[in-house]
């Protein structure tokens, strides 16, 4: 997941090549003012497979770079996925248990488009938060991860299993 403050080495070369993953005929890299994005070099229908995620490695601890998949476990995305960034309408979502990547209900993905997946579904609590600039209507404002939102706020969403186990056991009814 990109950064949201710029440094020095934001703008340097992505620590993946495209060829990571296999993503080479899927997507390519781009540049913006807080650092690097990604955009489809495919058109798919709403809910089509995008990619597995096989490229991964398990981390001990949330970071700015990694991907929930549990409750209490991180994977550290080893390829270009590191830097899809955060959209309160994002183009893609991330399923943890299939270890896959898919289009965003309700929507088609175009050649051109940008790449972007709604973090709080499948983080928790963040390792730190930041300022949304998506601009989209019902734009979530602070992006925290799941922890802070109220369970109907996320049902607009796909959200990870475990983010609704998360949020059930904070709501009290877990028991």
């Amino acid at each position: 997941m990109a950064s949201t403050t710029t440094t020095k080495s934001d703008h340097e070369k992505p620590a993946f090549p495209v060829t990571a993953n296999n993503l080479q005929d899927l997507l390519e890299y781009t540049s913006h003012a807080s650092g690097h994005g990604l955009i489809s070099k495919i058109s798919l229908p709403s809910g089509s497979l995008f990619a597995p995620i096989t490229a991964y490695t398990f981390t001990p601890t949330p970071q700015w770079h990694t991907l929930q998949v549990s409750t209490s476990s991180h994977i550290s995305l080893d390829s270009a996925f590191t830097y899809l960034n955060h959209s309160c309408n994002p183009s893609l979502e991330i399923d943890t248990e299939k270890m896959e990547i898919r289009v965003a209900r309700g929507k088609e993905l175009r050649e051109g488009d940008s790449l972007s997946f709604f973090y709080p579904s499948t983080e928790w609590k963040m390792d730190r938060g930041f300022k949304c600039l998506c601009g989209e209507k019902g734009c979530v404002g602070e992006v925290k991860g799941a922890e802070g939102m109220e369970k109907e706020g996320l049902e607009k969403w796909f959200v990870n299993g475990y983010i609704w186990e998360l949020v059930e056991e904070r709501d009290g009814k877990g028991n």
